[in-house]
């Protein structure tokens, strides 16, 4: 048996196409910050039901609608969510979105949609279902998602990086306004992989747009302080603790981030940069902390041009 144990609850994945992974668990604890009132919540595409549970935790007065047009995941969502904590509050349907009529409006909607668009069809149609936009597209999230939140209601999702700009022009279209984004770094060394967006179902005012962004790992396995902290109340324990001495600094020359291991140079990136008594001297003179490799070798370049 596949399962993923939490603090307050478990996840069973034997049927469910998609498993547990950080994007689900990044959205769970991310969307609806700061906290919106909230009485009644969806969860699309609830899969093994872990971001209904998440909400369910995270929103103690709140009832947690879930919809799955998989009927094994739909079961297992089911079973995971009779056997956590908060069973009596959560609700899961098998049902696609186009076909959801509820009886009343949400607060908040959540999803993590399927992601593929133009790539090659998975033969698991489970999976297929579950990966690609073939199911559900954008369009049809958004149009959907307007139809059955309240006038003040959010919608929070997770997508590619690559999907930014189209999401904006859709949330234009059928009448959000984008109140939140944060852009997801897999590492300090990597660019943009995911973004997380809110969109406000209130376009009636100009809106704040909250811009932030997070990285996951300094390193495999070595997780964030920010990725931790926000994911803090979920995960059972931290076995991937990170190493003390490893820390997470901005260039003050460039402004990129970067690891710096300040208590053993020979496992530092600056080992690789031989640097040598003037750049030191004006390292020293002009700044007050470490510099990423990149500047290094550049200050380098330019002293010996300067020869």
């Amino acid at each position: 048996m596949s399962s993923f144990t939490f603090k307050q609850f478990t996840i069973e994945q034997n049927h469910s196409a998609m498993k547990v992974g950080t994007d689900g668990v990044l959205l769970g604890a991310w969307c609806n910050k700061p906290l919106h009132q909230c009485s009644s919540l969806l969860d699309i595409g609830t899969g093994t039901g872990l971001i209904a549970i998440m909400l369910a935790q995270r929103f103690p007065d709140a009832t947690i609608d879930a919809i799955e047009i998989d009927t094994d995941a739909t079961t297992e969502a089911r079973h995971n969510c009779a056997v956590s904590p908060f069973a009596e509050r959560i609700n899961v349907c098998c049902i696609p979105l186009q076909q959801y009529m509820p009886q009343h409006k949400y607060d908040a909607i959540v999803c993590n949609p399927p992601f593929f668009n133009n790539s090659l069809k998975n033969p698991d149609k489970a999976r297929e279902m579950a990966r690609h936009t073939s199911s559900l597209s954008f369009e049809e999230l958004l149009e959907h998602s307007k139809r059955l939140l309240n006038d003040n209601g959010f919608l929070s999702i997770i997508l590619p990086y690559k999907e930014k700009d189209n999401i904006a022009v859709l949330a234009d279209k059928y009448g959000f306004q984008i109140s939140r984004i944060t852009t997801v770094y897999p590492t300090p060394f990597h660019s943009a992989k995911r973004i997380l967006m809110e969109l406000s179902a209130d376009n009636t005012k100009p809106r704040h747009i909250e811009e932030k962004s997070i990285t996951i790992e300094l390193e495999r396995n070595i997780y964030t302080e920010e990725y931790t902290e926000l994911t803090k109340e979920f995960y059972l324990y931290d076995k991937r603790k990170k190493n003390e001495f490893m820390k997470e600094k901005t260039c003050p020359r460039c402004g990129t981030r970067f690891i710096c291991n300040h208590e053993d140079i020979s496992r530092c990136q600056c080992a690789t940069v031989r640097i040598d008594s003037n750049v030191r001297q004006f390292i020293s003179e002009r700044y007050d902390d470490c510099l990423c490799v990149e500047c290094l070798k550049a200050l380098m370049d330019e002293q010996k041009k300067s020869k």
